[in-house]
């Protein structure tokens, strides 16, 4: 995406989101692919939220959509999310401020 504005990606995180809700309505499981590290579309963090502890997905690792409650899809240059833990509210807040944040929990 050659825009540099954060409301022209809304729409490319909202999709990462969509992709992870139904992974977990199918109880499923994903692998990030090298390509999700590459430029262009923009470089994306996928951060998952337990318990108050976040753990920043990486390429080639498996996760499965019962080891977490939420996550947030946000620009790889997003430090604030390189925490080893955070409030749920500060995460959503957060999560929603610079990307997209999805709840999980039932």
């Amino acid at each position: 995406m050659a825009s540099e504005f954060p409301a022209d990606r809304e729409k490319f995180y909202e999709g990462w989101g969509a992709f992870f809700k139904q992974l977990s309505a199918h109880g499923g499981s994903i692998v990030l692919l090298p390509a999700a590290a590459a430029e262009p579309p923009p470089k994306v963090k996928v951060v998952l939220f337990n318990k108050g502890k976040l753990s920043l997905v990486q390429v080639g690792q498996q996760v499965t959509a019962a080891s977490f409650e939420s996550l947030a899809i946000v620009p790889s240059n997003a430090t604030k999310f390189d925490a080893s833990e955070m409030t749920h509210s500060d995460f959503a807040a957060l999560a929603k401020s610079q990307g997209a944040y999805v709840n999980l929990t039932k």
